[in-house]
């Protein structure tokens, strides 16, 4: 939860690795300012961050698809989010 105070001074990315435009350039204090603050630009830039990565997820399961391993990504895929 980037509204926490924890992340007041956190200036780590909002999910480290993450190549989104929101990670790439803001960190999560900056986020956190925008939420505290109820701008809203925090809320498009989590948009941003949470839309890249389920596009991402979607390019993978077309693939999988593509390769005939869709099964398997999809079993991973629940290890994982379980």
């Amino acid at each position: 939860n980037l509204r926490s105070r924890t992340y007041r001074r956190d200036a780590r990315p909002m999910v480290e690795g993450c190549t989104c435009a929101c990670c790439s350039a803001h960190t999560r204090a900056y986020i956190h300012h925008m939420l505290q603050c109820h701008e809203l630009a925090g809320e498009v830039l989590l948009n941003v961050h949470n839309t890249h990565n389920f596009s991402q997820f979607l390019a993978a399961v077309r693939a999988s698809i593509a390769q005939g391993e869709f099964d398997r990504f999809a079993e991973a895929a629940r290890r994982q989010l379980a």
